[in-house]
């Protein structure tokens, strides 16, 4: 049982920004919700959020609209192994423990009931771009490994990666890549293993993948070089296998505030006008899963994008899913950015 999860629980009066944040606070991956009694009423998981936010739900949204009050759960004294059996069952990794009263007593999740387990699912770095938006900083050295809090960006990356549990590294490099090579070596100094592809030349954000050898057999994490972010990579990770997806891709919300009134007319006739309207967009945040099975459609040696591969899997009426991204996200491309990526980190 998990011994903090009274820091899980909100009251159903709570927004949307009120579970983001008890998310990312208690790291307990679930939100307890009571009803006005305090009786037990339902459960807000990360999934859920993230599909809030997908539809159309913004922070300021009640959490009523995002409550899942069907979700499981167990009454005190369950054996650990009956409570894992049905967390197996139902694909969930968290159940409240409910007395006969509806009062919720506690909280299991599997890291408590399992030994964390070593990941063997491959997380790939793009580390190859030249970053010219950073020059003259990047003249001499490669943009993921220009220092944030006295640390290259790619070894903040490689830390919080390894520390939820992923141990096997590519890193795929080409602009002064052999910078990279001997700050990192084979990863055994960081308590990974890490590989290289080089690429001879540019190949854009995706091509680089054209040159494994040999190709991953499970799904991977892939991630641009230059991108800090709180993401939970092991998250992102579940919520593909999750969700029967051949490409899972992280989103940030961006809203661009037009700085002139907006009229919309029916012919001669004005039928609205809008102040200054914000129009929000969700953005590529340089983060993915990618079944490996995607790149036997890719060409060795091919200078593709990432959009691209999206593209034709569109085409081919490939599944993608979208991974709403709440968290602090940063990609970092100008020398303005080095100093917002001090503060988020």
């Amino acid at each position: 049982m998990n011994k903090s999860w009274e820091s899980a629980i909100l009251p159903i009066q709570s927004s949307i920004k009120d579970a983001a944040q008890n998310l990312e606070l208690s790291a307990l991956k679930i939100v307890i919700v009571l009803d006005e009694s305090g009786d037990f009423l339902g459960t807000v998981s990360d999934g859920d959020l993230r599909r809030g936010l997908i539809n159309g739900l913004d922070f300021t949204s009640s959490i009523s609209k995002i409550v899942n009050r069907k979700s499981i759960t167990v009454s005190s004294g369950l054996h650990k192994n009956k409570v894992l059996e049905i967390m197996h069952q139902h694909s969930i990794f968290q159940i409240p423990i409910i007395n006969d009263q509806m009062k919720v007593i506690g909280l299991h999740s599997i890291e408590n009931l399992l030994i964390p387990s070593v990941k063997k699912n491959l997380f790939i770095v793009m580390a190859g771009g030249k970053g010219t938006r950073l020059l003259p900083y990047t003249q001499n050295y490669p943009k993921p490994m220009l220092n944030v809090r006295g640390k290259p960006i790619l070894e903040i990356i490689v830390e919080k990666a390894k520390a939820e549990g992923f141990v096997e590294f590519i890193f795929v490099i080409q602009h002064l890549g052999q910078i990279i090579e001997d700050y990192f070596g084979n990863g055994k100094n960081f308590g990974v293993s890490i590989n290289y592809v080089r690429e001879q030349s540019p190949l854009g954000t995706l091509g680089g993948l054209t040159l494994l050898n040999p190709l991953p057999d499970i799904p991977f994490v892939l991630t641009n070089g230059d991108v800090i972010t709180n993401i939970k990579y092991a998250e992102l990770l579940d919520f593909h296998l999750n969700n029967s997806s051949e490409a899972t891709i992280a989103l940030r919300k961006q809203s661009v505030k037009n700085p002139f009134g907006v009229v919309k007319t029916a012919g001669l006739k004005v039928v609205e006008i809008e102040e200054k309207p914000v129009d929000d967009k969700f953005i590529n945040a340089g983060v993915y899963v990618l079944n490996p099975s995607l790149l036997k459609l890719l060409t060795f040696g091919q200078r593709i994008d990432i959009t691209d591969l999206f593209q034709l899997m569109l085409n081919n009426h490939k599944p993608i899913n979208a991974y709403p991204v709440y968290e602090n996200w940063l990609d970092v491309g100008n020398p303005a950015d080095l100093l917002t990526a001090e503060e988020i980190t």
